[in-house]
């Protein structure tokens, strides 16, 4: 299967084409519902102001594509190469979804948001986060290195931690994730520690 052309507010149900081919189209406000796109390619293409919605998008390959204000939701995302789309226009918004190991590295996020998601291994190493949000959100194993996360919530995300090649500032994480900062640094907060019942 092959998509080109231009698409506006155009509804896309239950596609299973794992092999789809999608070559300098455009979608506008578009929906795609319960589709498998496992491993298509997206090429080169335009996504503005689309919801992808219960869609098997696991590695799929987007090179040269934007995405603008584009929602995923309830979505398996896991092992895509997202720095391999047009980086000046990248922005996305997950809820509900599956995202493990997948690569922003370098990409500018500000003001993402990852919303009860699971991001495990996923690298966001170089990323502009700033005033990114991470609600209820599992982030095991997510790289850091050298990211931006300043004004970014990590309140009550899962798993995360602080990385000191990142650039904090008024950066919101939870007791235990501060307690966690303060011990890889080599510092001891007793009063911390009796605050969290160690």
């Amino acid at each position: 299967m092959t998509l080109q052309g231009d698409w506006f507010k155009h509804t896309f149900s239950e596609i299973n084409e794992p092999s789809a081919r999608v070559q300098g189209a455009r979608f506008e406000k578009c929906s795609f519902e319960k589709c498998v796109f496992t491993g298509a390619r997206f090429t080169e293409s335009t996504f503005t102001d689309c919801v992808f919605d219960g869609c098997e998008l696991s590695m799929i390959r987007v090179d040269g594509s934007t995405f603008q204000g584009v929602r995923f939701v309830n979505c398996r995302a896991m092992g895509i190469h997202w720095n391999a789309a047009a980086p000046m226009t990248f922005s996305v918004r997950f809820e509900k979804s599956r995202l493990d190991n997948s690569v922003f590295a370098g990409l500018k996020l500000k003001s993402l948001v990852v919303e009860e998601s699971t991001a495990n291994g996923v690298d966001w190493s170089k990323c502009d986060l700033t005033g990114a949000k991470f609600p209820r959100s599992d982030l095991r194993g997510a790289i850091l290195t050298g990211a931006v996360i300043r004004k970014a919530e990590f309140l009550d995300a899962e798993g995360f931690r602080f990385d000191s090649s990142s650039k904090a500032g008024q950066t919101k994480v939870n007791l235990a994730t501060a307690a966690q900062a303060l011990a890889d640094l080599g510092l001891l907060v007793p009063e911390l520690d009796h605050l969290l019942g160690r």
